[in-house]
């Protein structure tokens, strides 16, 4: 197991009162992933719940120029949470997720929340762009000069169907084809287009 570091490394810390407690094993930051942050969230229940009035473990703050603040836990050697710490850096020397059923938790509300705030709006312009670029390509190979005449209209009538998939459908659809990982969706061109193909089709709305 690797050497403790104690509090006296941080900004400040070495004047501190307790610049001899160790930290960790698992500090955050601004911008970390949903791993770090799921363990962070994980080691700071359990060392609550063994020292609920924080008597042998405190949380540290500090700025940081890259990453905005930084949070790091500082705990008594020799105390319930001492044992703890070394238990949880064992655990991560095997594997580096504390806990998968809060991980999945966070990930998930990570996904749902980035489709609600932007992912869907995305997905619908992409679908749209895609469907129109079809209906072009149709119209400029048509010898139908009618249909060249009403592509315009034709682009409208394509993004009123797009908009009328409910956001449920669309997800539905757009979950089966992505890939989750680090708390959003990720789709290729190649799902897009078989989005786009779902609604082509006529997709349940």
């Amino acid at each position: 197991m690797k050497a403790c570091k104690t509090l006296a490394i941080l900004p400040g810390g070495h004047d501190h009162d307790h610049a001899q407690w160790l930290i960790g094993p698992v500090g955050h930051h601004r911008d970390s992933d949903l791993v770090e942050e799921s363990n962070w969230q994980t080691m700071l229940a359990s060392y609550r719940e063994i020292d609920p009035e924080e008597l042998d473990h405190e949380v540290h703050r500090f700025g940081h120029f890259a990453v905005g603040w930084v949070e790091e836990i500082a705990y008594r050697p020799g105390s319930a949470v001492a044992v703890e710490a070394d238990r949880l850096r064992e655990r991560l020397e095997g594997y580096p997720i504390l806990d998968e059923d809060h991980h999945s938790m966070l990930e998930s509300e990570a996904v749902d929340q980035c489709w609600s705030d932007w992912q869907a709006r995305e997905v619908r312009q992409q679908v749209t762009r895609v469907l129109q670029g079809r209906c072009t390509l149709a119209c400029l190979a048509s010898d139908d000069e009618e249909c060249t005449c009403e592509r315009e209209a034709r682009a409208d009538a394509i993004e009123e169907q797009v908009d009328a998939v409910s956001d449920d459908r669309l997800w539905e659809v757009t979950h089966e084809l992505g890939e989750t990982y680090d708390g959003s969706l990720h789709l290729s061109a190649r799902d897009i287009e078989a989005i786009a193909d779902a609604i082509e089709k006529g997709l349940p709305q």
